[in-house]
């Protein structure tokens, strides 16, 4: 062996002890796993945990209610939190598996800001962690159980992973709410979470202005605003026509936008199309193609006038849930400059909306 290769090989020896790996993990018995966060008024921070002592053996012996458990600490910021955590537990903390971040709603813009840049800045937090509000306190809401779902899965989060489980699409995650929130021409916003009988559910959306307290988007605007943005996944809209009652139910709708910026507002372009079957008719109907481009008329009518009172919703509320300046400034950056990050989030949006329902050959009534 030359003495280049033996250098080499003296200094591998010695790197050995600093390279990371199983050695310095520790078992699961000895680590404090962090699962989900919930952040109220006050600077109280409230850590979800896994109880340990579950077993395949013990499910049907431990409560629903026994199988995770909370630790609370007040601190002013995230990096605080987690030291006053650790200071009390005889386990080592560990944030790196979270699944959910939920805010008190009554927290303002800059609050919600400071958490989300505190996880974000440390780098032992992924930014896919679910991020939601609740009604005041979240800590109902953290500690929720449903016989739905059995540990080690996590009833909240499992709610928001599910894809395709809910006819709106209202989820965010947290690096979405980071990036909405520092774009210039575009406001942040966040799922409601409610409490059931068996478990959660989200039917409205927290808007974030630049400054101040959210703003709650009441339940039919929330739907005209997944009509805009391609989060009605499988709707039900009820119509009337020629005194009778039906209802057009697996609504899939996708929408085309085109976005142009004026001096004084964003003019919009909206397109949206939309299928789905009759899947409530009067009795003894016979479905004909007629009166099935009847319905989808009407149908496409309550759509647009649910998606024109969202945008009227926006300019009352001087917001952006859309993201309809920040594109707009985007391909005209040289109007876009001209305006501050205030005024381009602000700008009044005149849109123009056109709505196109296609009722499917199959249903009740066929």
């Amino acid at each position: 062996m030359n003495r280049r290769a033996l250098v080499r090989l003296l200094a591998s020896l010695f790197a050995l002890p600093l390279l990371s790996g199983c050695w310095n993990q520790r078992p699961i018995e000895q680590r404090a796993i962090v699962i989900a966060v919930g952040v109220s008024a006050h600077h109280q921070w409230r850590f979800l945990f896994p109880n340990v002592a579950v077993t395949a053996d013990s499910l049907t012996a431990i409560p629903s209610a026994q199988q995770f458990y909370t630790v609370t600490v007040r601190a002013p910021t995230w990096q605080r939190a987690v030291q006053r955590l650790q200071a009390g537990m005889a386990r080592k903390v560990s944030v790196g598996e979270l699944q959910l971040l939920m805010v008190d709603d009554r927290l303002s813009t800059g609050q919600v800001t400071r958490v989300v840049d505190g996880l974000n800045t440390t780098g032992a937090v992924p930014a896919t962690f679910w991020i939601a509000a609740s009604p005041g306190s979240p800590a109902a809401l953290l500690e929720q159980t449903s016989p739905q779902t059995v540990v080690p899965y996590y009833d909240v989060a499992t709610y928001f992973d599910c894809r395709g489980c809910h006819p709106l699409r209202l989820v965010e995650r947290g690096w979405q709410w980071w990036a909405q929130n520092a774009t210039p021409g575009d406001s942040p916003y966040l799922p409601l979470a409610r409490s059931t009988p068996h478990g959660v559910a989200v039917r409205q959306l927290l808007v974030y202005p630049l400054h101040g307290r959210p703003v709650l988007m009441p339940p039919l605007i929330t739907q005209g605003f997944a009509y805009l943005t391609n989060r009605a996944v499988d709707v039900a809209v009820p119509v009337s026509l020629g005194g009778h009652a039906y209802t057009v139910a697996r609504l899939d709708a996708h929408v085309r936008t085109r976005v142009h910026l004026t001096p004084r507002a964003i003019a919009v372009q909206v397109q949206v199309h939309a299928g789905g079957i009759i899947d409530d008719a009067p009795p003894h109907t016979l479905i004909t193609r007629a009166l099935e481009h009847a319905v989808g008329l009407a149908a496409a009518h309550v759509i647009a006038g649910r998606c024109r009172d969202t945008i009227d919703w926006a300019n009352r509320t001087h917001t952006d849930p859309f993201g309809y300046a920040k594109r707009a400034a985007w391909l005209d950056d040289a109007l876009g400059e001209t305006f501050s990050a205030a005024r381009l989030t602000t700008l009044p949006i005149q849109a123009h909306i056109a709505v196109r329902v296609t009722i499917h050959g199959d249903g009740v009534a066929r």
